[in-house]
């Protein structure tokens, strides 16, 4: 008995044949892969649709020469004639059949899921260091506050392939091909943009999308997720850069080795990025251009970001106040109650945490990110007691009776 989806595997393929018919050569037949692939591929795999100007602007390409292309894949695809209106499939079960080769049968128009994911996250950081900057809306306020900001105004600064990029990039990256141990793309739009990229996010209203991008970066890049050779191979060069640095005479002023990488490594500045995207949150989703003022001044001075983002600091203050050097042991402090908190718990996969409140609200947290979830109106916080009996000192959350009722975790 053929599989169910046989029959409509055979409908998609003819449908795509019939909308390249001719007879091509082997090098026509890549060359319309290519094309395919670079066109319909990212279409099948962006996590938000975008219109076809945002598409074009995301993936290099010129609208007019990208509507010529879309209007061959009518059948397949809503390309809808509104500039405002977004690209969709006309039906999930396209996605599925292009990214199985296995169902589909014709390798031009198969889609490698894991390439094309690579190459929107090579354009992403593109589109990035092309387009941020400080101030991204034009403010010229550092206190400015996003409640004050419409829509429309952000809308304007940002466009949609920026805002797409801004979101969506580490999410492409960590689905794509990346070799986690060798990503100057990413070294080098973190020495430059890391700041432009929060204050987007906050202007965007995606911050907690920022924790947990942070964490993914730094779970990435840490030494637990690559293999043995590979942490041979960082020693090894680490090694040979510290005695090579030793080695290096500067008797003009100008380094012996002028290509000689210098400074901390990707991995201590996306963990030290992790630290200062929760410790700054609240401020950069109120503010997001105090990521530039509150950010610097009162991070601690060893502070990698600190360090890289020094040009940044603001210049009107005569002198830096006297900070500590490394971050404090508390990781974020979750605001929202407004009376004391009674009991906290984490949910059996430890993603949620649950609290409940005198103020006779039980509040859901994002764990990671500390994004507050959902609030639930009670008429008595006595009965919690039981099921949030006590905190779980495995995952390190600290319950503080203080008037601000917030909690703090560690």
């Amino acid at each position: 008995m053929l599989p169910p989806e046989r029959k409509l595997d055979e409908i998609y393929t003819t449908v795509l044949a019939s909308s390249v018919r001719g007879e091509r050569s082997e090098a026509e037949n890549q060359a319309l892969h290519k094309l395919f692939r670079r066109v319909v591929g990212p279409i099948v795999t962006l996590q938000d649709p975008l219109t076809v100007a945002s598409l074009a602007g995301l993936l290099g390409k010129d609208v007019t020469a990208l509507k010529r292309t879309l209007a061959n894949l009518h059948s397949v695809l809503d390309v809808p004639a509104e500039e405002s209106k977004t690209v969709r499939l006309l039906h999930p079960s396209f996605r599925d059949f292009v990214l199985n080769q296995s169902r589909c049968s014709d390798a031009r128009f198969h889609i490698d899921e894991r390439l094309v994911h690579g190459e929107i996250y090579g354009r992403s950081l593109q589109v990035l260091s092309k387009h941020l900057r400080r101030d991204m809306c034009s403010l010229q306020d550092p206190g400015a506050r996003t409640s004050d900001l419409s829509r429309a105004e952000v809308e304007n600064h940002i466009q949609r392939h920026v805002q797409y990029a801004c979101r969506f990039w580490v999410y492409h990256s960590r689905r794509s091909d990346m070799d986690v141990a060798n990503c100057h793309d990413v070294e080098m739009f973190f020495r430059k943009h890391f700041l432009h990229w929060l204050e987007s996010l906050g202007l965007l209203g995606r911050v907690p999308d920022t924790v947990d991008m942070v964490h993914t970066l730094d779970s990435m890049f840490s030494t637990k997720r690559i293999g043995p050779a590979q942490v041979r191979s960082r020693l090894r060069d680490r090694f040979k850069s510290t005695i090579l640095s030793r080695l290096s005479l500067d008797t003009d002023g100008i380094s012996a080795n002028p290509h000689q990488k210098s400074g901390p490594s990707l991995q201590s500045i996306v963990h030290d990025a992790v630290r200062f995207v929760l410790t700054f949150r609240p401020v950069l989703e109120e503010a997001p251009l105090q990521v530039y003022d509150a950010g610097l001044v009162f991070s601690p001075s060893a502070s990698v970001i600190k360090e890289i983002f020094s040009q940044e600091a603001p210049a009107y203050l005569p002198c830096m106040p006297e900070v500590s050097k490394n971050w404090s042991a508390c990781l974020q402090t979750l605001y929202g109650h407004s009376e004391g908190v009674t009991a906290v718990a984490f949910s059996p996969d430890g993603k949620t945490l649950a609290s409940a409140s005198w103020d006779k609200t039980v509040k859901l947290w994002d764990a990671g990110s500390g994004k507050a979830l959902q609030t639930l109106t009670v008429d008595s916080v006595g009965s919690f007691s039981t099921h949030f009996s006590a905190v779980n000192v495995c995952r390190g959350v600290d319950l503080l009776g203080r008037k601000e009722s917030s909690l703090a975790s560690f």
